[in-house]
């Protein structure tokens, strides 16, 4: 079969997947993992591959019950057939951002046009927020793109009939129990609410029935039920915890961590939709006026308005905040760009602000350029800090020529090119400027001399990722507070092991408490003992004969064996003393 004989559509997806999924997943292992996610979640999939319990999730060996299972079984499944690898273990989110782009696209083009679909495709992928979540082992990601797709196809369904209908509302009912089987209840909480929004505001409630709702819940309740009966009943607290305090207490609570104002949300999407946001007001108003011409017909652009801002006012409200959350509605923005510049290629109209657009990888190029030169970092990182400079030089010089020929289209690839191209360049970069967190080094320095029966005990801090990059069978031993009832009054590590004690006393076995500590340290067995800094001239007062292995990022590496005393280096003739 030749390329011309291939249909269309076919040619499209074969096109997007060989774009996609280098750009997605060439980096995934370019920088080390970054805690407390990054280690947290992929380890609890490790010790269900450990454990062969697939039902409870566990951290560090402790019930672990914040989360539901999709994303660990997806997880363990990577790792059992590539290994516990940092790609590997950004190898699910990257995935779905392919996932992503491709439903877009696939969407986009069944409601508006082909061109559309490549330009709304294009806008959600070459953006920093969908990316670089993309490039980060947590959640967010997949729970985002499932809700996205759920909408997305159930917007699809209600301009089909017949069985194709059919195969779209079992597609958007199939993405929102999956939703719900990763992250609870927003995976149907959202799609619920932003149709019944729109049911409502179009007074369409007559057409429920066409919606499959009771055969649609049915499938979303036979998705989640088996794993939710097991877990109850293997975690007889598991219901109370997770609805009422995970879904409803977090969302209302303040005491969670990430507090940040009302305009955080609005501020995350000017800077994570660059160069596109630029648009992003004239493209709202552009589906509103045509919503409101169009009437009955136009409905598609009235969803395209509820689904994504009222995503960003619903995540606006609670104090806790994370850029992050924000990836349900991330698709519903790119539409709405990709459907406005299809308009403005139609139209042939040049706005102001598609004018400024390539001011921002000239301005950024610059920036980037002056810094790379007086930067004192590693000199390989300032060679690709230079590099990432001249290619958005070259962008923005590539685009701002082609708008003043006039070729939109052409100015929107150059533009998307910058954003694709430094971002995936940036990757490696992102550890130097912020705050970044990794036990890669502390394992490397600590691998050659553990297996399964050497102790790792850790003195008031728990490293997250530590147990994947050492790939220990044990759970490591941390020594803090445990009988203490105010560390519930924190979000972080010490409240999810707290709770989990409450349920599993089994774990006091490696969860001990500080009067412990002396007989712990006295075993004749070689262990190592990690301590933060500040506690680190405590310890050295109590226990003089810890030996010190090396000072990392935030802790000191402490044994009870002296380590080993460095090899000599080999003479050579020309280095020898006795011959000269």
């Amino acid at each position: 079969m030749s390329l011309a004989t291939v249909p269309p559509l076919r040619r499209d997806l074969w096109l997007l997947l060989v774009l996609l999924l280098p750009y997605f997943l060439l980096m995934t292992g370019a920088r080390p993992l970054n805690i407390p996610d990054e280690g947290r979640y992929p380890e609890v999939a490790r010790e269900m591959l450990l454990t062969g319990d697939f039902v409870t999730p566990r951290n560090n060996g402790i019930v672990f019950m914040d989360k539901p299972a999709l994303y660990y079984w997806l997880q363990a499944a990577a790792m059992a057939v590539f290994g516990v690898e940092v790609w590997s273990i950004r190898l699910v989110p990257a995935l779905f951002g392919v996932f992503g782009c491709v439903a877009t696209f696939l969407g986009v083009r069944a409601l508006y046009s082909r061109r559309a679909a490549w330009l709304a495709t294009t806008v959600l992928a070459c953006q920093p927020l969908y990316f670089l979540s993309s490039q980060y082992a947590d959640m967010n990601t997949e729970v985002g793109v499932w809700i996205a797709a759920s909408l997305l196809a159930f917007l699809v369904a209600d301009h089909r009939e017949g069985a194709m209908r059919q195969r779209w509302l079992v597609f958007s009912y199939f993405c929102a129990g999956c939703a719900f089987l990763t992250k609870g209840l927003i995976g149907l909480v959202f799609p619920v609410m932003i149709v019944g929004l729109w049911v409502l505001w179009l007074k369409r409630w007559r057409e429920l029935p066409r919606y499959g709702l009771v055969w649609g819940l049915l499938l979303v309740a036979a998705i989640n039920l088996p794993w939710y009966t097991l877990v109850q009943q293997a975690n007889p607290n598991f219901l109370n915890y997770f609805f009422i305090y995970q879904q409803f207490e977090r969302y209302a609570d303040t005491g969670f961590n990430n507090a940040q104002a009302w305009w955080y949300y609005p501020a995350i999407l000017a800077g994570g939709f660059l160069p596109w946001s630029l648009l992003l007001p004239r493209a709202t108003a552009h589906l509103w006026r045509r919503w409101r011409a169009e009437g009955e017909a136009g409905r598609r652009h009235l969803f395209l308005l509820v689904w994504p801002w009222l995503i960003l006012l619903f995540f606006s409200i609670p104090e806790s905040k994370i850029s992050s959350y924000l990836i349900p509605a991330v698709p519903g923005f790119a539409i709405a760009l990709g459907v406005y510049m299809d308009a403005l290629l139609q139209h042939g109209e040049r706005p102001r602000e598609l004018q400024l657009m390539p001011l921002l990888p000239l301005a950024l190029g610059t920036v980037t350029l002056v810094a790379a030169l007086y930067w004192d970092g590693p000199p390989p990182h300032r060679l690709l800090a230079a590099a990432i400079a001249l290619l958005w030089l070259a962008c923005g010089l590539a685009a701002w020529w082609r708008l003043r020929q006039g070729r939109l289209a052409g100015a929107w690839e150059a533009s998307a090119a910058a954003v694709a191209l430094g971002l995936m360049m940036l990757i490696p970069l992102v550890p130097n400027f912020t705050q970044y967190t990794s036990s890669r080094p502390l394992a490397d320095r600590m691998r050659p001399y553990v297996n399964d029966a050497t102790p790792i005990i850790g003195y008031r801090s728990y490293l997250n990722d530590l147990p994947l990059y050492l790939q220990q069978r044990q759970p490591i031993i941390v020594v803090d507070r445990w009988d203490d009832p105010a560390l519930m009054q924190r979000d972080n590590w010490r409240r999810e092991f707290y709770l989990g004690l409450q349920d599993q006393p089994g774990a006091r076995v490696w969860l001990k408490l500080e009067s412990e500590l002396p007989a712990l340290l006295a075993q004749p067995q070689p262990y190592f003992f990690y301590v933060r800094y500040p506690e680190l001239a405590y310890i050295r007062a109590r226990y003089p004969t810890l030996h010190e292995w090396g000072r990392f990022d935030r802790v000191v590496l402490l044994g009870n064996r002296p380590p080993p005393a460095p090899k000599a280096a080999a003479r050579t003739p020309s280095s020898d003393p006795a011959r000269k």
